[in-house]
């Protein structure tokens, strides 16, 4: 695998020290570790060395980076969206929405349910394979920097768990500016790398996820990149909806490269599989509390700066 050393995508310095070397939880045939740095003038946290595009293309293919869904799984998927759009509809107005990095348009069919007219944008051609005809006439694959859609076109654009991905993360929300709305609204959602949770795991935390996140918000890093790229931050909140899905799929279900590491070393978790999601519901419901704001994961619900 070919890497490439990156400067930061804030303030665009090259200078930057280690904060950690993180193994891969999920390609087994690359046992190196990837590096995470910290940058000395903005504090924003990059994966460099870093896989260059064509070999991050091959590691989007199913076989690394989606895994078989099991029946809870996909049930706990299922409340997740339900959750999904119930945050878009009481902190937006408007019905026409474009969901950035759609994946399967999972969200999509929610959403539609729900009455909203949905758009997805999409840049693997692999994980529309199983998206139903009308809606996946409703997406475009392509990059996201060469989305083709009207100026002004839609009240809500949303990236859920997307920011984290992108080579280029402020010019990527600079070229989608464009077509949002002038009182539409942008919702992000991504890892939060100040959660307590992130720190007592360090280079162990689940959300590391390398090499395919390339950055690692705080709170303050993600707020400089949406205002660099021409927004402004009406709400931020935290969230652990998320984490039972995360949990089943890396300590329970074996489903993934990243479970069968962990099994390997904590064997327990296979064994006693009632535990294992009674603890990780336990940790979600108990979030709020055990994590008092400095939840797993962050969202931000944004505004065009004028």
């Amino acid at each position: 695998m070919q890497l490439e050393p990156v400067n930061c995508a804030l303030c665009g310095r090259a200078e930057s020290d280690l904060v950690f070397s993180v193994p891969s939880l999920r390609l087994r045939t690359e046992p190196r570790s990837f590096e995470l740095r910290r940058c000395r003038s903005c504090g924003l946290v990059r994966l460099s060395p870093r896989p260059v595009a064509e070999a991050m293309a091959l590691l989007y293919q199913p076989q690394h980076y989606t895994a078989p869904r099991r029946d809870l799984v996909r049930r706990l998927e299922g409340l997740i969206l339900r959750e999904r759009v119930s945050y878009v509809r009481s902190h937006t107005r408007g019905h026409r929405i474009l969901d950035v990095g759609c994946g399967t348009g999972s969200l999509l069919q929610a959403l539609s349910m729900a009455g909203y007219d949905v758009h997805g944008l999409e840049p693997y051609q692999d994980a529309l394979a199983g998206v139903p005809e009308g809606l996946r006439s409703r997406i475009q694959c392509r990059p996201f920097e060469a989305a083709d859609y009207p100026a002004d076109n839609f009240d809500i654009i949303t990236l859920w768990h997307v920011l984290e991905h992108l080579a280029r993360p402020v010019e990527t929300l600079q070229s989608i500016r464009k077509f949002l709305k002038a009182d539409g609204t942008l919702l992000l959602e991504v890892p939060n790398f100040a959660s307590r949770e992130a720190r007592w795991l360090g280079r162990h935390w689940y959300n590391l996820d390398a090499p395919y996140h390339f950055w690692h918000f705080t709170p303050e890093t993600l707020e400089a990149v949406v205002q660099r790229a021409g927004f402004q931050v009406v709400a931020r909140t935290t969230s652990a909806v998320t984490r039972p899905v995360w949990l089943l799929n890396y300590l329970l279900l074996g489903a993934t490269t990243a479970a069968e590491w962990w099994q390997a070393r904590h064997p327990a978790w296979g064994k006693w599989p009632r535990a294992s999601l009674g603890l990780g519901l336990s940790l979600c419901l108990g979030s709020r509390v055990l994590f008092a704001g400095s939840c797993p994961m962050m969202r931000l619900v944004c505004r065009k700066s004028t």
